[in-house]
């Protein structure tokens, strides 16, 4: 058990490494930098949660449609529709909340995941909760500017957390698919 504001420069950590990793992994260059030259209000924005009875974290990913319709899983994009794209920005903070529950659980921090949401034409901030500690990030992903918010609200002083991941056996290697 660690003191909660003691846990969130851990879990922000956590977070970039899965975000690179999900990028990367889609076959993109990823480079986090310390402030973008332009405002993406006309990008995406995909909002989820996961959270146990300790802590909740949501993240806000702000993704171009240009990155987007790159990382869109088909070969050949010539007329991708547009709420084809809202189901696969969904899709990408799926994947990269599933990440981090990974990590998370390496830690013995085990949360369950939330749905997410797509929304248009919104800011950033009015999608956060209230509470909790803030942190933005912001990435090239193929020299494309993508903006993120993570967020932590702690539930209780303490939270289960450990500094080093413990081995763990995968309950999903063999295919198993986990909804919630």
């Amino acid at each position: 058990m660690l003191p909660a504001e003691d846990v969130f420069p851990h879990v922000q950590t956590i977070y970039r490494e899965s975000l690179i990793d999900l990028f990367s992994g889609l076959n993109c260059e990823v480079e986090q930098v310390s402030d973008l030259d332009r405002e993406l209000t006309e990008a995406p924005i995909a909002r989820i949660d996961c959270g146990s009875s300790e802590l909740e974290l949501t993240i806000l990913i702000r993704i171009p449609m240009s990155v987007l319709a790159l990382t869109y899983p088909i070969e050949t994009v010539i007329d991708i529709d547009e709420s084809e794209l809202e189901d696969w920005i969904s899709e990408i903070s799926n994947q990269l909340i599933g990440k981090i529950k990974t990590r998370l659980s390496k830690r013995e921090c085990d949360v369950t995941i939330g749905l997410p949401s797509a929304f248009f034409d919104s800011t950033m901030a009015p999608l956060m909760p209230d509470g909790g500690i803030t942190s933005g990030f912001y990435f090239l992903i193929d020299n494309e500017p993508c903006e993120t918010l993570l967020c932590m609200e702690a539930f209780e002083d303490r939270i289960q957390f450990n500094l080093e991941e413990t081995e763990q056996e995968d309950p999903f290697a063999d295919g198993e698919m986990e909804f919630f």
